[in-house]
């Protein structure tokens, strides 16, 4: 029944064998293609963190009010604990067309705070301490992404 079919040769085979790996090795090229390019992509965005420029001049001033100028002329946000962060430290900030990582530096200085910035949330934690994202007890998220308010939990 299946004896009918014709018998190849070698070459025959090998010819048929390299037409249809050709064809796959030309979808795997462009797969790996696109697969690179899609990653070369992914790396190569730009936040808001680092593109921003802000500018600051205050005199006298509390953290609290600080970081509420920086929310208001810039899209940042903070979240930090008020019983490792002192909320009502006294501090002056002079910044022209700078990033948030050297107003971050320049109000914390002198002081055990870190803060890790992810495109427009700044998170605030003592240096001392790890930080802990599960435990929300006694946190100020000062503005979300939808209101301007503050709000202390």
């Amino acid at each position: 029944m299946y004896n009918n079919k014709k018998k190849m040769s070698f070459s025959e085979i090998f010819q048929e064998w390299e037409k249809k790996s050709k064809k796959c090795l030309t979808i795997m090229k462009y797969s790996f293609f696109f697969l690179i390019a899609g990653m070369f992509q992914a790396i190569a965005t730009v936040s808001y963190s680092q593109t921003a420029k802000l500018t600051l001049d205050m005199q006298d001033v509390t953290v609290a009010q600080a970081i509420a100028e920086i929310e208001n002329v810039s899209q940042f946000y903070f979240t930090y604990n008020t019983r490792e962060i002192n909320p009502n430290r006294i501090v002056s900030i002079h910044v022209q067309d700078n990033d948030i990582h050297t107003i971050m530096k320049q109000l914390f200085a002198n002081e055990n705070v870190n803060y890790i910035v992810a495109d427009k949330h700044v998170v605030l934690y003592k240096d001392s301490e790890k930080l802990y994202l599960g435990n929300l007890g006694n946190v100020c998220i000062t503005r979300s992404h939808h209101y301007r308010n503050r709000y202390r939990f």
